[in-house]
């Protein structure tokens, strides 16, 4: 058909055997090379290239799609289900990172409340002991003030006579080497008796 429509072009097909093996793989590979040079030619041509019956016979205005054929059908589906396969694998291995980033971000996050609760529990606490300070300076002088007059009280009565208050000196000298808060326990007891 090209012959008749292109008589000046000179066409020249890859030889084909006749006596030979026609599936020697050498010979199937020069054939295919020569082939391929052909269609290149073709291909390059103008006039050629633009014809009804090269066109559809190369299918350009036309070129197959996937289910052309049983094989290519076949061929396409297989691709479908390795990349299906492949992409639900990498899915869940996703879903699995996320998750244990979503653990992790938990495990942060308590940590992270609980830094906060002991920061905000201690700053209350330094505050609480500034507040209670500063009323056990005053009740320290009250407790101060009221052991004084108990030891007032002690030695006003103990020490009425001229006699005993060389003995009194002595025995407050004595109980000043003792912390006040004992003081105190001994006047009560003494108070009592």
């Amino acid at each position: 058909q090209l012959k008749d429509m292109f008589p000046g072009f000179r066409l020249a097909l890859p030889p084909k055997r006749w006596f030979k093996d026609n599936y020697n793989p050498d010979f199937l590979e020069d054939r295919q090379l020569g082939l391929q040079a052909f269609l290149q030619n073709l291909v390059a041509h103008k006039d050629i290239a633009n014809c009804l019956a090269v066109r559809e016979f190369l299918c350009l205005d036309d070129p197959p799609g996937p289910f052309d054929s049983l094989e290519e059908s076949r061929a396409f589906c297989e691709t479908l289900e390795e990349t299906n396969y492949r992409l639900q694998k990498e899915l869940l291995e996703k879903q699995r990172e996320v998750e244990s980033l979503k653990k992790l971000l938990s495990e942060k996050q308590l940590h992270i409340d609980a830094v906060e609760r002991r920061i905000r529990d201690l700053s209350l606490g330094k505050m609480t002991r500034q507040m209670s300070g500063e009323e056990s300076e005053c009740s320290g002088e009250v407790e101060s003030s009221a052991v004084e007059a108990d030891q007032g009280t002690l030695g006003e009565d103990s020490c009425s006579d001229k006699e005993n208050q060389e003995a009194c000196w002595s025995g407050s000298l004595a109980e000043n080497s003792v912390p006040e808060i004992e003081v105190a326990e001994v006047a009560y007891t003494t108070v009592e008796e």
